[in-house]
């Protein structure tokens, strides 16, 4: 849809350099109000005499005598009277109104966006301070909020960060520090959600402390490359006796302590 331009465009160095400016006082007026009336229209006039002198406010004779002399610079166009300058500025003025529309509907859509934004981190930190462990309604409002505040920082950081921020918590929890750009390219072809890495960091946290993982100073830890391209964090836990080995112990759960452990008094 084209603009329309209801300021004219009038550069008064180059009308006065013009041969317009040079006609009689009369017809020159005549002239500029004919300009003036074909920009308010799309840089088009009618092509009819009385409906142009009509809407110029010329009287008949004012018409009759000025119209020979401003004739030549008004081409017929169909059904119309155009100025070819006219035309040209009249273009560019549209291209420049088009483009100025354009940044305008690109700043309101940012600022709805960004406000949008801040609106929905404001929600998710509110009802997140409110949470208290007092019910289990409320400790799943808490979770939800504190989901939408990962979600939220995981909308507005480059996906590349996000994968280097995660992979810099399982670098630095994973107990051999062998082989990194190997393993971070492994990292980066799984491309583990938050829900995943956190899946991935509590595994580590039980396997790091298992028997075999620290037998004769760690030599029998997988490379980490290895133990993501194996997807080892699905590994059920070791069981000695029947029973897992737990985090936090350096090997199995003794005999003496097994039937405290079965019952749930020692974790």
């Amino acid at each position: 849809m084209a603009t329309k331009l209801l300021a004219e465009w009038f550069w008064t160095d180059r009308w006065m350099g013009s041969s317009g400016f040079l006609l009689p006082m009369e017809a020159r007026g005549v002239y500029r109000e004919m300009l003036t009336q074909a920009w308010l229209r799309g840089a088009s006039l009618p092509n009819d005499h009385e409906a142009i002198r009509r809407a110029i406010g010329a009287t008949e004779k004012e018409w009759r005598r000025s119209w020979p002399l401003v004739e030549r610079f008004w081409r017929v166009d169909g059904d119309t009277l155009v100025n070819p300058t006219q035309l040209e500025i009249y273009a560019e003025a549209q291209g420049v109104a088009l483009r100025a529309s354009e940044r305008g509907r690109r700043g309101a859509q940012a600022t709805a966006q960004a406000r949008a934004r801040v609106g929905a981190q404001a929600l998710a930190h509110a009802v997140f301070e409110q949470c208290t462990p007092n019910s289990e309604l409320q400790e799943e409002r808490c979770t939800s909020a504190d989901d939408q505040l990962v979600a939220e920082k995981e909308k507005h950081t480059k996906p590349a960060d996000v994968h280097q921020e995660r992979f810099g918590r399982f670098w630095s929890a994973y107990p051999r520090k062998v082989g990194k750009d190997a393993a971070w390219r492994e990292w980066q072809k799984r491309s583990p959600s938050e829900a995943l890495t956190a899946e991935i960091l509590g595994a580590l946290a039980v396997q790091s402390v298992t028997p075999q993982w620290l037998r004769d100073g760690g030599q029998f830890v997988p490379h980490p490359r290895t133990w993501l391209h194996q997807g080892r964090w699905q590994d059920e836990p070791e069981r000695q006796n029947g029973r897992p080995t737990k985090p936090g112990l350096t090997g199995p759960i003794a005999p003496d302590k097994a039937a405290l452990y079965d019952a749930g008094v020692i974790r």
